[in-house]
C-alpha cells in the first residue's frame, strides 16, 4: 500500500519545519503535503524550505476541508493525517501508523494516542468511541472521502470515528511515545487561546449532537 501525509496547517511557523523533517526521514511515505489554510505567518515558506509540496490557501477553510483538499491532491492509498504542532514526534511514529495496514489489507483507520491523553483514551476507545479526537491517524483515502462530505472543521475526528462505527469498519489503536503537542493558550496567549480552544469545543459538541440525531 502507498502512504502520503496531509499536514493541515494555520500560523504553525514555529513547528511546521521539525513537523516535515520528521516526516522526510520516514521511507513508508510516498509523499508529504502541507496545506498552509489562509496563515498570516511564514508557515508556507517554512514547509517550502522543507522540500515538501505546499499549498497555500488565500483564506481559513478550516481543519476539516483542508484535509479534504489535500487529500484529493494525491492517489495514495492511505493518507496520514499529522498535526503541525507536533513536539517529539519522529519517523518511528509513522511506522507506528502504518504497520498495521501491511498487516491487514481490510483495516480502516489506524488511530494514533498521545503520552498526555494515553489513559482517558484507553477507555474513551472502548465505551465512546466517537470521542477519541487524536489528529494523527491513518485512514485509508477513499474511506475518508467518503466520510468528510460534511467537513465539520475540528469535528472531523468525531465524523472519521462515527462513520467507521456506524459501517461496521476496522480501527486500531497505537501508542505514540513521547508524542506532545504545544497547547492554544501557549501558542496564542491565554486569552486567544481560551477562545480558540471553546471555539473548537464547540464544534466538537455540534458535530456530536449531529452524530446522535443520524445527520
Amino acid at each position: 500500500m502507498t502512504f502520503a501525509a496531509i499536514i493541515p496547517a494555520l500560523n504553525e511557523a514555529q513547528t511546521i519545519g521539525s513537523v516535515v523533517a520528521a516526516l522526510r526521514g520516514a521511507h513508508e511515505l510516498s509523499e508529504i503535503i502541507v496545506i498552509d489554510d489562509g496563515s498570516t505567518d511564514d508557515t508556507a515558506q517554512a514547509a517550502a524550505a522543507s522540500g515538501v509540496r505546499v499549498i497555500r490557501l488565500p483564506q481559513n477553510i478550516g481543519k476539516g476541508a483542508a484535509m479534504r483538499l489535500g487529500t484529493k491532491q494525491t492517489k495514495a492509498d492511505v493518507v496520514i493525517f499529522i498535526d503541525a504542532d507536533l513536539v517529539g514526534i519522529h519517523k518511528g511514529h509513522i511506522t507506528a501508523l502504518t504497520k498495521p495496514f501491511d498487516q491487514n489489507r481490510e483495516l480502516g483507520m489506524v488511530i494514533g494516542l498521545r503520552d498526555r491523553y494515553n489513559g482517558i483514551t484507553k477507555i474513551l476507545k472502548h465505551f465512546f468511541p466517537f470521542f477519541v479526537l487524536s489528529g494523527e491517524r491513518a485512514i485509508q483515502r477513499d474511506l475518508f472521502l467518503s466520510c468528510s462530505k460534511d467537513t465539520a472543521d475540528f469535528g472531523i475526528e468525531v465524523r472519521m470515528n462515527a462513520y467507521c462505527a456506524t459501517h461496521h469498519i476496522p480501527v486500531e489503536y497505537v501508542h505514540l511515545a513521547g508524542l506532545d503537542q504545544i497547547i492554544k493558550e501557549k501558542k496564542y496567549g491565554l486569552w486567544l487561546g481560551f477562545y480558540a480552544r471553546v471555539r473548537m469545543i464547540c464544534q466538537i459538541v455540534h458535530v456530536c449532537i449531529l452524530m446522535l440525531l443520524n445527520k
